[in-house]
């Protein structure tokens, strides 16, 4: 009976012990999915943020904005920003650092914030040689949804206020990075027989590069003849953001222009 007695004892001390242990991980689970790294899903990871003491031959670059500037469509997870890294390490011979700060979907007013607040961030503006920039897309598009020119071009009055505030923000922190702009392409030349979507995209364009010569290392690269009437090869499957072929090109272009 005694020894019936301790083992029951043992089994029970177990089962408290596993019942504990799975509620435990239970509510961590929970806590992970609704709050990830104590924070919500439209924030960059500052925890991405290398501690790193560059030389002054080292080249630190920083890449800001939305799915553009994270290579989403690009296999082999380069992206623009990666096509650049590697280029500049081999035409430089010299170390090359990279900081991403981007999210999908991100917009002009969600960028202008994160890079006025996040302590983590605005270090790494300012350790930057090169800043690299996407944004303003998903101010005035989103994939999948009507596009109306009429709404566009009222959202993009804010959109380009707030892309001079974050220009203005970049330069107060670096006045010596030279601050890349990429420019938009269409991606809906499918659909826009009338060239109404691609004047509008130019128009964009047109007005964002007009903020740049207010700033004296900023610099606009555009993109549009890129991939005009040439989609098909340098879109990836959702008919939307480059393949790794258009990355590609994007990132050429923009080490050929810092030469």
């Amino acid at each position: 009976m005694r020894s019936s007695r301790l083992l029951w004892s043992v089994i029970l001390i177990v089962a408290l012990l596993t019942t504990s242990i799975f509620i435990y991980g239970f509510v961590n689970a929970i806590q992970t999915v609704v709050y990830p790294d104590g924070s919500n899903l439209t924030t960059p990871d500052e925890e991405r943020i290398e501690d790193i003491a560059p030389s002054d031959d080292d080249i630190v670059i920083l890449s800001l904005g939305d799915s553009l500037t994270e290579g989403t469509g690009d296999r082999s997870e380069n992206g623009y920003v990666g096509v650049v890294k590697n280029l500049l390490e081999k035409n430089e011979e010299k170390p090359v650092f990279l900081h991403t700060f981007a999210v999908d979907g991100y917009t002009t007013s969600q960028l202008l914030d994160f890079i006025s607040t996040q302590n983590g961030t605005r270090t790494s503006i300012k350790q930057a040689n090169l800043i690299l920039m996407t944004i303003g897309g998903n101010d005035m598009f989103s994939p999948g949804e009507e596009i109306i020119i009429e709404t566009s071009r009222e959202y993009m009055t804010n959109a380009l206020e707030n892309l001079d505030k974050i220009f203005a923000e970049l330069q107060s922190l670096n006045p010596e990075a030279d601050i890349i702009y990429v420019g938009l392409y269409n991606p809906f030349t499918e659909i826009d027989k009338d060239g109404e979507i691609s004047l509008f995209v130019q128009e964009w364009n047109n007005e964002v590069f007009k903020i740049t010569t207010k700033y004296k290392q900023a610099l606009f690269i555009p993109t549009f003849d890129l991939f005009y009437k040439n989609t098909k090869n340098y879109l990836s499957s959702d008919v939307y953001h480059p393949n790794e072929e258009g990355y590609k090109r994007i990132g050429e272009r923009i080490v050929k222009a810092l030469q």
